[in-house]
């Protein structure tokens, strides 16, 4: 959800996770965010989180490099 009040994880929907990012959906800048967001909580580099579908949907699978779908959960607050 772009143009949160502040960039966290939200509630989970089925075997997907709401976000809420601060940034709004101009030039990137929500994606990016996110992307951020996301490398810092999982503990990765930037670089091996990606947006895999849905660049400019609300609906996104993003690609985590290095971690086992196990180590990931265990990373989300929701786990």
């Amino acid at each position: 959800i772009p143009r949160a009040s502040r960039t966290e994880f939200g509630e989970l929907l089925g075997d997907r996770i709401k976000l809420r990012v601060a940034a709004p959906p101009v030039d990137s800048a929500a994606n990016k965010e996110l992307l951020d967001f996301l490398a810092a909580a999982m503990e990765l580099p930037r670089k091996a989180v990606q947006i895999t579908h849905g660049h400019t949907s609300r609906n996104m699978t993003i690609k985590l490099t290095g971690l086992t779908p196990g180590d990931a959960g265990k990373k989300l607050p929701h786990s």
